[in-house]
């Protein structure tokens, strides 16, 4: 049982601590950040999210893909949740397009 509550802590503190890709401080980690995005010159910028992940394509029969996710976020009208939004790259130097948001409960330490 020790060990089952170890590796669920681990798990947990993971979680919250935004896989490690986190630049928020402690105090600002659970702050609720409006979820946005914008796609210009093939970068893709996202409002200070808990984090972000891009993989781009190598060669043109490749595909790249990039997260943002917040922890806090506020999204669709929905506050406080956690955030996904998913975005693919068809190829070497093909542009970046929106594919997906994944939506979920956020943790109850979410603040203004």
């Amino acid at each position: 049982m020790k060990k089952l509550n170890f590796v669920l802590l681990v798990a947990v503190s993971a979680i919250v601590a935004g896989c490690g890709g986190s630049s928020a401080t402690s105090s600002d980690e659970f702050k609720i950040e409006k979820v946005e995005y914008s796609i210009e010159n093939n970068q893709i910028t996202c409002n200070k999210p808990s984090s972000q992940t891009i993989s781009k394509a190598q060669r043109n029969d490749d595909y790249g893909v990039a997260f943002c996710t917040w922890l806090c976020g506020s999204y669709e009208g929905a506050s406080p949740v956690t955030v996904r939004l998913t975005f693919v790259q068809d190829g070497k130097d093909a542009p970046w397009t929106f594919d997906s948001d994944t939506i979920s409960t956020a943790s109850e330490m979410c603040h203004n």
